[in-house]
């Protein structure tokens, strides 16, 4: 009886022993600072929304200020660290009631990321957050018939010799005036040569969004299949251009980390038109775009984008200068200004 009664004594002390240590770890909170998360407009949400963040489809934001238990925070930093853990947020106007309705909105930060399903699990509370409120611009989006152009990754018009429908509906804002858009690659090109091939025609909003067709037969279309025979040149040491968003500019610079691939350019051109191109200034441009800016705990982290090759437009339209082969794609990352001015290579804008 004596063993039993010591044991069970034994026992009765190891349980309020660790629930005194789970209470003593529950009663001692620990803060976690987020820097640099990031808040994305859900693209996938209702078409007929254009919903922008500060007329951007990111934002970034400062910092987030949680709090929880010491074992809670101390887990969400080494995942963080160890990169299992991307403080990334959507926008989705149907989780939100507000966003319904045309206007600027001013989202409460505290409130979005107290309902983020991802802070919930890490089990912990959000106790503030810089910016505390950021603007989120509202329109509603009307159906209207546009013309379809084709263009190719240079955004340069292409002639065709056919394409069905020549008109489309697509949801635009009221003030519209541009055409619907079909993109083709440099293969896809060759193959609307031979024989028509179906795209989806889409629109490109001010801030980067894009809308599609809803027909989801698509259109049809051909190119001409006769072109010029054109000689053949290499551009060796083309200059090449950076085109940053406004809002990295003056924040980013940008290091191209694969030069040599990007260091050749094989061409099929006249004369004339070879010299213009090699005339200039840039003879390739990489676009940089809010959705390249790293998100927390990836400040290196790689990105690849096709060149533009810049041709001379008026020389493309008549069909006198094109890409030989595929273009390349540039690999780079965005490297934060901690001091200084700006540097890296020009132009910059949006």
């Amino acid at each position: 009886m004596k063993n039993k009664f010591n044991l069970g004594k034994i026992l009765i002390v190891a349980v309020l022993t660790v629930l005194i240590w789970v209470w003593a770890d529950r009663a001692k909170t620990d803060e976690f600072i987020v820097t640099g998360a990031i808040i994305r407009v859900d693209t996938s949400a209702d078409p007929r929304l254009w919903i922008s963040i500060n007329n951007r489809p990111i934002a970034a934001v400062e910092k987030i200020v949680l709090e929880g238990p010491s074992s809670k925070t101390d887990l969400a930093q080494r995942q963080q660290r160890d990169n299992k853990l991307i403080f990334e947020f959507f926008l989705n106007p149907q989780q939100l009631p507000e966003l319904q309705e045309a206007g600027t909105h001013s989202l409460n930060l505290t409130e979005f990321f107290r309902k983020s399903a991802m802070i919930k699990q890490l089990g912990l509370s959000v106790k503030s957050c810089q910016p505390a409120r950021l603007d989120v611009l509202v329109k509603k989006l009307v159906e209207k018939q546009l013309n379809v152009e084709c263009i190719d990754e240079n955004g340069t018009v292409r002639k065709v010799e056919t394409i069905e429908p020549a008109k489309v509906t697509i949801p635009v804002p009221d003030d519209w005036t541009g055409n619907a858009k079909i993109k083709l690659t440099a293969v896809e090109i060759n193959q609307a040569k031979s024989a028509a091939i179906t795209k989806t025609a889409y629109i490109e909003l001010p801030d980067g969004q894009t809308r599609s067709s809803p027909d989801s037969s698509g259109v049809k279309i051909k190119l001409p299949a006769t072109e010029k025979s054109l000689p053949e040149y290499s551009i060796k040491k083309p200059t090449i251009g950076f085109v940053l968003s406004p809002n990295l500019i003056g924040k980013y610079n940008v290091e191209l980390l694969n030069p040599q691939e990007v260091s050749v350019i094989n061409i099929r051109a006249t004369a004339e038109a070879k010299d213009a191109y090699e005339q200039q200034e840039y003879q390739i441009m990489v676009y940089i775009s809010d959705s390249d800016i790293p998100t927390a705990g990836q400040s290196s982290v790689e990105k690849k984008r096709k060149v533009d090759y810049n041709f001379p437009r008026q020389f493309v339209r008549s069909d006198e200068i094109q890409l030989k082969g595929e273009p390349v794609e540039a690999k780079f990352k965005l490297v934060p200004i901690t001091a200084g001015p700006a540097g890296g290579a020009a132009p910059t804008g949006g």
